[in-house]
């Protein structure tokens, strides 16, 4: 009821009280306000400075008006349907590395955040919303999760993302995670496979990378396939692992996994992403007569081990780890020294399967270097934005994390992973699938499982052992 109506009631009930007592009822209504339509808050002003890769936002704070939502079952209106809400633009964020080491791993996903969202927006941007555009915006973490966490929190409250993604590096995921959840704010993980990064009981984290637990299995179970092609099956292994959350999670599964698999560990060395020698932990692996070495690394490391292992008598086609540690541009720029190296990874341009080749042919001419999974988790994650963001029909999070929750996605650009479905468990992982893959003649090439590889194991390097003769 308005101020002036409950006034006028009040009035014609107590006409015999005199005015003054009128005038008393009406400042006490008005000094009150109506308890039906309280006075919107003032919306917040746009961020004025422009983050790295974009300019100052111009569009509306995340919780902007909300359409109705999509059918669920229920017997259909008679009246006309809403039309959708008019959005402008949705501002998602990215926090990567892209200056440090790691950079390259930083441009490739960045590269492939940026195809997918030209490629959603040329299709007419989320219709949900009116046709409302993605806007992306980058920050960088340099390699620290001090600074990872300060770009997640500016993202967040000044640049006013609706989703934010990222991280690689589970170092820095792992606090940009906690941040972004005390923010609460979804955070799209694309990029970083620790475990810890799950176990946290967050509600807004969704993940589209492994985990370090499956990957490592599968790695394991890897190698044992090649000892078998080579006619000379793997029995002793050694563990070399990076120091951070991301190489001491691999190092756990594999302590506990290579046992179950038959695989006896015979050196564990870990070392400081980074380090400019691994001649001590060469000389160990060398010492301790394991067939292969398997571990956690970056790509600098990668091209640090293919320089030291020669050196102390070892062949570094015989040490594999998984994704960014080796599937990167810089390995092939080695030459011959990266020739027959093996790994791991989520994707690679060869696979069987709809719109692979066409995706990795369109981002090597775009971006002049071959897509690996890192630029493919990155390209597939917009996509699954993109149907998140048209079934929430809003830029509220809280909508956008019931919609990821509810992601049930088995066709359209997202799957050029080696997936059959993308759906989240309780945690928020995805349930993810790997494959082996090696360098051959300057390309990376999937040579395992069977029934996915598109070439076989070169044994030319390989079949030498892990110490040289």
């Amino acid at each position: 009821m308005s101020t002036k109506s409950r006034v006028s009631n009040w009035t014609s009930l107590t006409s015999s009280i005199v005015p003054g007592m009128v005038a008393l009822s009406l400042a006490f209504s008005v000094g009150c306000g109506s308890s039906t339509a309280p006075a919107k808050p003032a919306a917040p002003a746009p961020s004025t400075s422009a983050p790295s890769g974009a300019a100052p936002s111009t569009s509306a704070p995340a919780g902007a008006e909300k359409p109705a939502a999509k059918d669920s079952g229920a017997a259909p209106s008679t009246s006309a349907p809403a039309a959708p809400a008019k959005v402008n633009e949705i501002i998602i964020g990215a926090v990567l590395p892209m200056t440090g080491g790691n950079a390259p791993n930083g441009f490739q996903i960045k590269s492939g955040y940026e195809m997918a969202v030209d490629e959603v927006n040329a299709e007419g941007g989320i219709k949900a919303l009116g046709g409302a555009k993605l806007k992306l915006v980058i920050r960088d973490h340099e390699g620290k999760p001090d600074v990872g966490v300060r770009q997640a929190e500016a993202m967040v409250n000044d640049d006013k993302v609706v989703v934010a993604l990222g991280t690689y590096m589970s170092g820095v995921t792992v606090p940009v995670s906690r941040a972004t959840e005390r923010l609460k704010t979804p955070l799209l993980v694309t990029d970083s496979m620790a475990d810890e990064i799950t176990q946290g009981g967050l509600k807004y984290l969704f993940r589209i990378d492994t985990k370090a637990e499956l990957a490592t299995k599968d790695m394991l179970r890897g190698i044992k396939a090649f000892g078998d092609k080579l006619g000379s099956p793997v029995t002793k292994i050694a563990l070399l692992n990076e120091d951070s959350a991301f190489g001491q999670s691999l190092k756990v599964n594999f302590e506990k996994q290579a046992p179950e698999l038959g695989l006896q560990i015979v050196e564990n060395s870990s070392f400081k992403t980074g380090a400019p020698d691994l001649s001590a932990q060469a000389a160990r692996i060398k010492a301790s007569g394991a067939q292969w070495t398997v571990g956690s690394w970056y790509i600098t490391d990668m091209l640090t081990i293919i320089k030291t292992f020669p050196s102390q008598g070892l062949n570094p086609t015989r040490a594999s780890t998984f994704g960014g540690g080796m599937q990167t541009p810089s390995l092939l720029q080695a030459g011959d020294q990266a020739e027959g190296v093996t790994g791991f990874t989520m994707w690679n341009p060869d696979l069987k399967k709809e719109r692979v080749k066409e995706v990795g042919e369109k981002f090597e001419k775009q971006y002049n270097v071959p897509m690996n999974q890192n630029g493919a988790k990155a390209y597939a994650g917009i996509w699954i934005l993109k149907d998140v963001l048209e079934r929430a029909a809003s830029t509220d999070k809280e909508k956008v994390r019931e919609a990821l929750v509810k992601t049930e996605l088995a066709q359209g650009p997202a799957m050029i992973m080696p997936n059959s479905k993308i759906t989240f468990d309780q945690t928020g992982q995805l349930q993810p699938s790997h494959i082996g893959i090696q360098v051959q003649k300057g390309r990376f090439v999937t040579v395992w499982p069977d029934d996915v590889a598109a070439v076989q194991l070169d044994q030319t390097k390989v079949k030498q052992g892990m110490v040289l003769q």
